[in-house]
């Protein structure tokens, strides 16, 4: 029998904005982001980096655990309507399009990938038209080709992720 690999992170908490600044650490040598306590404009862009860095990171982790495509789909967006996405490749850039769906300031956590080895990742999402978060499900897919056997292509996502957890 194969030995089941180990999913190496245990949560993720990111964002497009507001960067807490750590003065524990004290990384930047800038006043105004130790006077504020936030990563100022100028270091933004550097902190982005390393939110991409981290998406990056945990991609390349799924892809090694047998995650080559997936999709993630939810209720979202102000009305709170079903959506899914297509089948995507697993790379850094298309799961940061994924968790920073909308071009606005959010927030992104996953609180365990426990769910990896099951096939999906439980995500939320905060943002101005959601404050309070909704959630998302990202689902390993077997191809790119088979979102054509998808019974309801709307709600895929949140129907596989029910499925696996009534087993």
């Amino acid at each position: 029998m194969a030995e089941e690999k180990k999913f190496y992170m245990t949560k993720y908490y990111g964002s497009n904005h507001m960067w807490k600044y750590d003065i524990e650490e004290d990384i930047y040598e800038c006043e105004s982001c130790k006077e504020f306590e936030y990563v100022c404009d100028i270091h933004s862009e550097f902190a982005w980096d390393e939110e991409v860095d981290t998406i990056d990171f945990i991609a390349e982790l799924l892809r090694d655990q047998g995650w080559e495509y997936f999709s993630a789909g939810g209720y979202g967006g102000w009305d709170n309507s079903p959506q899914n996405s297509n089948i995507k490749e697993m790379t850094g850039e298309n799961l940061k399009a994924i968790l920073f769906c909308y071009q606005t300031s959010m927030t992104v956590s996953i609180d365990n990938f426990d769910t990896v080895s099951k096939g999906y990742i439980e995500v939320r999402l905060s943002h101005h038209d959601r404050p309070m978060g909704e959630t998302m499900y990202i689902v390993q897919e077997k191809d790119l080709d088979s979102e054509d056997e998808w019974q309801d292509p709307q709600n895929h996502a949140i129907n596989r992720v029910m499925e696996i957890k009534e087993t």
